[in-house]
């Protein structure tokens, strides 16, 4: 859920609005899954656009988002816990900074496309090793990643 906490309502927009103009009409991002989620894509785009976030503690989310370093952590499901954090992030705009500033080089030093694509690549192969080692050991990681080059 997308907050603007400057206008008080949720931030919405006509279908095709482009994400960054939504993200930069907002003071903070509220993630209130109350789930596991893997890695919430709004996550990586809240960071990138440079905004605070507040999350809730499932799924990744806290082993990307460190309390007070790069966002704020909460319990999924107490709204106290999320007042509180909103409250913290208008009544400390240096803290709120400090949090975006570091989600922005987290953002800029993990989600970057080069650094997904290593990573999908380095997954990849790991399947693919795996598979090969499974049906033809007699073929090198290094003919696999080349035959689709052909």
């Amino acid at each position: 859920m997308v907050f603007t906490v400057r206008s008080a309502f949720p931030a919405t927009s006509e279908f095709g609005t482009p994400t960054p103009n939504v993200y930069a009409a907002c003071d903070a991002i509220v993630i209130a899954s109350l789930r596991t989620e893997a890695s919430p894509i709004v996550l990586r785009e809240a960071f990138a656009s440079g905004r605070p976030v507040i999350a809730t503690k499932v799924g990744d989310i806290p082993e990307i988002v460190r309390h007070r370093e790069n966002g704020l952590l909460i319990e999924p499901g107490n709204t106290q816990a999320l007042a509180s954090a909103i409250l913290e992030f208008i009544s400390d705009p240096e803290l709120a900074a400090h949090c975006a500033e570091n989600g922005f080089r987290y953002a800029t030093e993990n989600f970057s496309f080069d650094k997904m694509m290593d990573a999908k690549l380095r997954a990849d192969l790991a399947v693919l090793r795996k598979k090969q080692g499974r049906e033809s050991p007699s073929r090198s990681s290094q003919d696999i990643t080349s035959s689709g080059n052909n």
